[in-house]
Order: C-alpha cells, then structure tokens, then sequence
C-alpha cells in the first residue's frame, strides 16, 4: 500500500512534486483555486483553505498522512510549519523559526542583531525619525510578488504613506543596486548554492525575467554564502531550503527578503535545466527521506526564464534556440498566462 502525502497546495510547486512522486505515493492536495494546475493531477484533491491553521491541522489529523509538503507559497509554508510541530512531520523548522523568516519586521530585526547586511529600515511612518532618507521602499509585513509594495521619492509620495491603513509594515532605504537569488539546499552531507540574476521590467517589484547561472562575481557569492550559513545556525537549519533575494551594488549585498519554501513561476525548471539538478525532487525529499548526498553533474548551461502576460508574447520567441512554455494554472486567467524557459 503506498505511504500517503498531503502537498499543502495545488500550485506549481505541487504540480512538479506530483509528476515526480505520483508512481511512488498516494498524492492528495488542497486548495480553493480550481485552476491551479495540481487540481487534476493529484490522486485526490480537498477544496477547503489551509490559511487556516486549526481546519488544516482536523484534516490532516482525520487524514493519517505519512507526510506533508508545502506548496510555493508563505502561507502553506506556515500552515504546514504549524501542522507539523504539532503531530511531528518531517522536514520543518519549529514555528517560531518559520514565522521569524517569513516575517518581513521579524527577519530584518534578527538580522540587523546580528550583523547581517540588511537595508536600513525603519517600522514607523515618520521614518526620518529613525535618520533614513528618502527614497524608501513600503513593504506590508507579509506581501509576495510585490504587491502593495510602494516607493516613496517626495512628499507626495509621503503623503500616500501617511494614508495607508496597513498596521504592520517594514520602511526600508532605497538600494539602487542589481537584484538577484540565491538558492540554498541544505544538506549535512554537502550543501549546495544557485545564484540566479533577476530582472523587474514591468513591475519594478516583481520579478519578470531572470537568468541562471548568475554572472556576479566569485567574492560576492562567498559573501552570501557566508550569510546563509549564519542565517542556518541562527534559526537551527540543518534540511530543506533556504531561499533569500538580495541586491548587490558596488561590493556590498543587502538580503531583502527570505523563504523556506519554493520560489515561483518554475525557478526549479530554470535551476533543473541551467544546472542538472531536479530542484523538486531535492525539495520534496527534505519531507519524505532521510538525508543523502546531492549526487549531480553540474552542467550550467545559460537559461533564461520569462513570465508572459498572453500567447503573442511566446511566438515572439520563434527565434529561440530551445523554449518551452509552462503554464501556470490548467486554464489561462486574464494575466497569468504562464512561463517560457529558453535558451539563446
């Protein structure tokens, strides 16, 4: 009889753990989106929302799952985290740990304790108080893909802060630098580091077009490796990933944001592709099995990886020596029609 999972979502994410898994286990997934693309995938799917905590602790309570993996999102990452202290799932952090990461105020104040670059960043709205200077970034305490997310160059722009009615939010300075990713797997028998290179066209807080392998500099990377590694001890990491973007401008690196779960719109295709190793596969295994060695040959191949608003935008990639288009959810929404992953 196989073992039975719970992917707390039915996501991309969850999709890609589907394709992978499915022969091995008893897939179930959950979720309120019948869109989403591991709806139809996954041996069972449970329409109810896992944002709350308690419902999604009866559930899996009732269900006797042997695992349960979350999905690319904060929120099923927290609700798994929560889940899993309390009837002792694999693969997680203690909850305290997981909200502290994923909490914008939180991780930015454990950081800046312990001296890891940060941009400066103030909690109040009358920031200057706290001697930061405009421009500054608003961002809500829990936000993804940009949203509500702000920049503030003038008093007008002032003005608009003193208005918004968010409760909790982080002010953080201005950084006018390169933006990029880096991917730590966790592993007591070898850890391993993607760097990705991120680009923001056409929302400039939401990631649009990246590029992998990065091309920053040897020096640089060792400075956001030796961070990941003191981020590890301090919330006691010792599986699964850690996840941070960070901005880079002249020799300096400031992390602006961090996760324990997947990045988005298939930055595991783009790491699969760019560098031979299955980032789902090695995700899903944090839940499911005892650590191995990452056993790989590293190819690094330049990919690039492309979100597209309609269909005009991938024949526009004719020219493409190899693409492929990946959607993200099983119907197209207005705006969300999916991802291109090609090389030139």
């Amino acid at each position: 009889m196989k073992k039975k999972i719970l992917i707390v979502g039915a996501g991309i994410t969850a999709n890609e753990i589907c394709k992978r898994l499915k022969k091995k286990y008893h897939i179930s997934t959950c979720g309120i989106n019948k869109f989403d693309k591991a709806v139809g995938n996954s041996d069972k799917h449970y329409f109810f929302n896992y944002k709350n905590h308690n419902k999604l602790l009866k559930f899996c309570k009732k269900g006797k799952f042997n695992f349960i993996i979350p999905d690319g999102n904060d929120i099923s990452y927290l609700s798994s985290s929560y889940v899993a202290e309390k009837l002792d799932y694999d693969g997680f952090e203690n909850y305290k740990f997981s909200k502290n990461i994923l909490n914008k105020i939180s991780f930015n104040t454990i950081c800046k304790k312990n001296n890891i670059s940060v941009p400066k960043f103030s909690l109040k709205k009358n920031f200057y108080s706290d001697k930061i200077k405009m421009p500054v970034i608003f961002r809500p305490n829990f936000t993804y893909s940009g949203k509500n997310v702000f920049k503030i160059e003038n008093k007008k722009d002032f003005l608009k802060l003193k208005k918004n009615k968010t409760k909790k939010f982080i002010v953080s300075q201005f950084i006018n630098g390169t933006l990029h990713s880096c991917s730590m797997i966790i592993n007591q028998k070898g850890n391993r580091f993607f760097f990705v290179d991120e680009f923001c066209n056409e929302n400039p807080f939401r990631v649009d077009f990246s590029s992998c392998p990065s091309i920053i500099q040897k020096k640089t990377r060792r400075i956001v490796i030796k961070n990941l590694l003191k981020l590890t001890k301090i919330f006691k990491l010792t599986s699964g990933i850690l996840h941070i973007q960070f901005i880079k401008k002249n020799n300096k690196i400031y992390i602006i944001e961090a996760t324990r779960r997947c990045p988005g719109d298939f930055y595991g295709i783009l790491i699969q592709k760019s560098y031979n190793f299955d980032y789902y596969s090695n995700y899903s295994l944090n839940f499911t099995s005892p650590q191995s060695k990452l056993n790989y040959i590293e190819k690094r191949n330049l990919f690039f990886r492309k979100t597209l608003k309609n269909i005009k935008d991938y024949n526009s990639f004719g020219s493409s020596k190899e693409k492929k288009l990946f959607l993200s959810y099983n119907k197209i929404q207005k705006n969300k029609y999916g991802v291109i992953i090609f090389k030139k």
